[in-house]
């Protein structure tokens, strides 16, 4: 069972993994528009708050995605592959909060 402090501590990376997931459900374009800036956002938020606790690669990766979620310089790609890429990336977001919680429990 998940406890409640888990959901207090980690709801940035809750939230991306659900938007995400949002992502990946066909939108009209004024939405992805909002959800590039909301997403660029959120995702520096996630930085600075974890800067410490994240591995080199962890924020390698999620430089990767600030350079292609980015709000100014749209890259365009396939629906399929934006599909893919989002469930990725949610994954990736469920992924590293699991990592970075058996770090802390074992220190």
């Amino acid at each position: 069972m998940i406890k409640a402090s888990y959901f207090k501590e980690n709801y940035l990376e809750i939230i991306l993994a659900l938007l995400y997931l949002n992502a990946a459900l066909p939108h009209s374009e004024a939405f992805y528009a909002y959800f590039r800036i909301i997403m660029y956002l959120l995702t520096i938020a996630l930085l600075i708050k974890r800067w410490r606790v994240l591995g080199r690669i962890y924020i390698g990766l999620i430089f990767i995605f600030l350079l292609i979620d980015n709000p100014i310089y749209i890259i365009n790609l396939r629906d399929f592959i934006w599909v893919i890429y989002d469930l990725l990336v949610m994954l990736f977001y469920l992924f590293v909060v699991r990592t970075y919680q058996k770090k802390i429990s074992l220190n």
